[in-house]
């Protein structure tokens, strides 16, 4: 009751209040009415004072009992974590001025201030209501428009650690050229691994043995926004040997065809830049290496493949940089389909182009041309051994029988014709492999079987056969010449 008396005691002498016609109730010392849009305006201008709510601490202010939604609203200052709570209808909520502004933070300490939850929970950042960033609870984060869509929801893939998922974009680092002001690319990116290979249960093996990745890329494939989970292809970085002490590593390529499991190496670049194919797994009419040129030309116009070779010289006073030297061209005689050819082509001083002359043409059809120079064949007389005269000489050369004949186009050694020959083809002079063989059976290559392979000729191994019939021919004609001789003598001691 005494408590009672003071407040009405300080109240009457110390405060007017004003009901307005509105239902308002002013609480001051002026006599001001009420706001209009006030049911209570509470006004202490001249003494500066303020209005202390209830204070509760934590456990009393929930403990409140038959808080329902007819007390949305309800506020109290809570002691225990010092700051305003107001009842939502359904929970307390924190009214605080620690969050995070729209138009930036002062006064923050790294550590202690941060974007982020305190519990289990992800953290989801959103525009246009809709997810495109979040960061899982065990620390892996995801990137992208199709973030919460089917199987590219959050956790679907736990192996990630940063995933970008979209319908078709990736990942794309670019840097600004402060000259042209535009995005340009050229940025790094570097794959770091500090702890060796890892299994499923993040149990790793330190980096030091030969074959342990380094980095890999891969890349995965999707159908209507659902993640197959299957690597088409990939690329590594796998150490060489003991990367504590050599630290060099080689670059693998993999890909999957429909026939493999999982994604096999096709290729690799090893540390010292060689290059090695894999074509274990190959099905049949798969090329195992391929150059193609760029387009695909037109009716008037041909486009070779080219493989270049560049090499650098040291007898210039100034260095020259690399120079391409020679390079292996396939290409169409004229543009002309039908007059395939792959030629070698060299460079010499006297090429004034930096394109390396053609040196040498091999065609499917008609003769193969060569350019400059001669064929020299390995005859050094050390690497030979048991070495005899031939037992094949003038008898023999005239046992053969030069023929003229047509010759047709073959699709290879192995290509046996099947049917009837016509007479289309190109018209040669020669010899048949079968008659030579046998006459001089070391000229032929004979099949080992002829149902599947076709017989060939080593025409050059001819030419010590012709020496020697000229040797034994010439032996005699010396001796037929002794003999004219001897008959001139005696017709001319007659006379």
């Amino acid at each position: 009751m005494k408590y009672f008396l003071t407040l009405t005691i300080i109240i009457i002498l110390n405060v007017k209040f004003v009901k307005s016609q509105s239902v308002g109730v002013a609480i001051n010392n002026t006599g001001t009415t009420p706001n209009i849009n006030a049911m209570l305006d509470i006004d202490d201008s001249s003494n500066k004072k303020g209005i202390l709510i209830p204070r509760l601490s934590s456990s009393q202010r929930t403990n409140i009992s038959g808080l329902g939604t007819t007390e949305k609203g309800l506020t109290v200052f809570d002691e225990t974590s010092n700051s305003y709570w107001f009842w939502d209808g359904t929970d307390w909520v924190e009214i605080t001025t620690k969050g995070w502004r729209t138009i930036g933070n002062t006064g923050t300490v790294a550590g202690t201030n941060f974007l982020g939850t305190t519990d289990a929970t992800d953290f989801v950042i959103k525009t246009n209501n809709a997810e495109r960033v979040r960061v899982e609870t065990d620390g892996d984060v995801l990137f992208g428009a199709r973030l919460g869509v089917g199987n590219w929801s959050a956790g679907s893939n736990p192996q990630d650690k940063i995933s970008i998922r979209d319908n078709y974009w990736g990942l794309r680092i670019s840097n600004w050229n402060t000259t042209t002001g535009t995005w340009y690319k050229g940025a790094t990116l570097t794959l770091l691994t500090g702890r060796g290979n890892c299994d499923a249960a993040a149990n790793c093996t330190p980096l030091s043995a030969a074959g342990q990745y380094l980095g890999t890329i891969e890349f995965q494939g999707g159908n209507n926004g659902n993640l197959s989970g299957v690597i088409a292809a990939n690329i590594s970085s796998v150490s060489e040997s003991d990367w504590n002490t050599a630290k060099s590593g080689n670059l693998e390529f993999y890909t999957k065809s429909t026939s493999d499991v999982t994604a096999q190496n096709r290729m690799t670049i090893t540390s010292k830049g060689l290059f090695q194919f894999n074509t274990s797994n190959l099905v049949a009419n798969e090329s195992s290496f391929k150059i193609s040129p760029i387009g695909g030309g037109s009716s008037t116009t041909s486009i070779p493949s080219i493989i270049d070779f560049w090499s650098t010289f040291d007898n210039y006073s100034a260095d020259q940089g690399p120079r391409r030297t020679a390079s292996i061209k396939a290409h169409y005689i004229g543009g002309v389909w039908g007059h395939e050819a792959l030629s070698f082509c060299v460079g010499s001083s006297n090429d004034s182009g930096i394109e390396p002359a053609e040196r040498v043409r091999i065609v499917a059809s008609g003769n193969n041309l060569t350019a400059g120079g001669s064929w020299g064949t390995l005859s050094d007389k050390r690497l030979k051994s048991n070495i005899e005269v031939i037992p094949y000489g003038l008898t023999e050369i005239m046992k053969l029988k030069p023929v003229k004949y047509i010759i047709h186009d073959t699709k290879g050694f192995n290509d046996i014709p099947t049917k009837a020959l016509t007479n289309k083809g190109r018209v040669e002079i020669g010899f048949l492999a079968q008659d030579i063989y046998k006459i001089i059976p070391n000229v032929v290559n004979k099949p080992k079987d002829e149902t599947k392979q076709l017989w060939t000729m080593k025409y050059e191994r001819l030419t010590p056969v012709l020496v020697k019939a000229i040797q034994e021919q010439q032996k005699e004609i010396i001796e037929l010449k002794k003999q004219n001789k001897e008959i001139l003598k005696l017709l001319n001691a007659k006379n």
